[in-house]
C-alpha cells in the first residue's frame, strides 16, 4: 500500500502534463519517458511482480473464499491491461517523435487510461483484497512473505524512483529545482526538499523564498547563497 502512494503521486504529475498537452497540443518527451519507465519498472516489475511471483501464488495454495479468488483474477487481467496501455503509450512517443503528428493524440488517450485506470485498481487492492488476503495467512507466513518482498526489491531501486517522481513533478510544475549553497557554512538549499521545520514547502524554489527566510544552520541571510552550477 506505501506503493501505491508514489504510484499515485506519478499520476497526479500524469494528470498535469495531460491537461498541458491538450492546450498547447505538444509532448514533453522527458515526461512521458519517465512515466512510461515508471510504470514498465517501479509500478509492473516491482510492484506488479511482488503481488504476481509471491503474494498471488501463496494465495493459489490457500483455500480461497469466492470473492477473494474472483477479485485476484480481476487484479491479474488489470495488470495485463495496465502492461498493454503502457506499451501503446510508448509507441504512441515513439511514432510522435518520428514525426507523425497524429499519434499525439494516442499520447493523450494512452495517458488518460493511465489515469482512470490506477486509481480504481488501487482502491479494489487497498479497501477490497490486502486485508482480507492477509487474512488467509499466519503471522509466521506473512514474515516469509516479507522476506521475499525484501529479497525482490535488492534488484530494483526504490529509492531512484522516489527521486524519479520527485523530478517529474517538479519538471511539469515548473518548479525551479536549481540548488543554492551557503557561502558561510556550505548547507545547500535544494528545492524539492524545501525547509519544512521553517516553514517552507519540498517543492519551493530557492528565488520564492520570502526574503526574511535565513540558513536553517548558521542563520546566514538568503543573501549570502549562491546557485551550484
Amino acid at each position: 500500500m506505501k506503493e501505491h502512494r508514489l504510484i499515485e503521486q506519478l499520476v497526479s504529475g500524469a494528470q498535469f502534463e495531460l491537461g498541458r498537452e491538450k492546450t498547447q497540443k505538444s509532448v514533453n518527451f522527458v515526461f512521458v519517458d519517465t512515466a512510461i519507465d515508471f510504470f514498465r519498472t517501479y509500478a509492473d516489475r516491482c510492484h506488479h511482480g511482488k503481488e504476481e511471483n509471491i503474494l498471488f501464488r501463496e494465495l493459489e495454495k490457500k483455500q480461497l473464499p469466492a470473492d477473494l479468488a474472483k477479485t485476484m483474477r480481476e487484479l491479474i487481467d488489470e495488470h495485463v491491461y495496465a502492461r498493454k496501455v503502457v506499451g501503446e503509450l510508448a509507441n504512441a512517443k515513439a511514432e510522435f517523435a518520428l514525426g507523425n503528428a497524429e499519434s499525439l493524440q494516442n499520447i493523450i488517450d494512452n495517458l488518460q487510461k493511465l489515469i482512470e485506470f490506477y486509481p480504481k485498481h488501487i482502491a479494489k487492492e487497498d479497501k477490497s483484497f490486502f486485508y482480507p488476503a492477509m487474512a488467509v495467512f499466519s503471522a509466521e507466513e506473512q514474515e516469509s512473505m516479507m522476506r521475499q518482498f525484501w529479497e525482490f526489491d535488492r534488484q530494483l531501486i526504490h529509492e531512484k524512483y522516489q527521486a524519479v517522481v520527485e523530478n517529474a513533478l517538479a519538471m511539469v510544475q515548473g518548479v525551479d529545482l536549481a540548488k543554492w549553497e551557503c557561502t558561510v557554512c556550505d548547507y545547500v538549499y535544494v528545492p524539492l526538499k524545501g525547509d519544512p521545520e521553517h516553514g517552507i514547502k519540498p517543492g519551493t524554489a530557492f528565488k520564492e523564498l520570502p526574503e526574511n527566510w535565513t540558513c536553517p544552520v548558521c542563520f546566514a541571510p538568503k543573501s549570502a547563497f549562491q546557485e551550484i552550477k
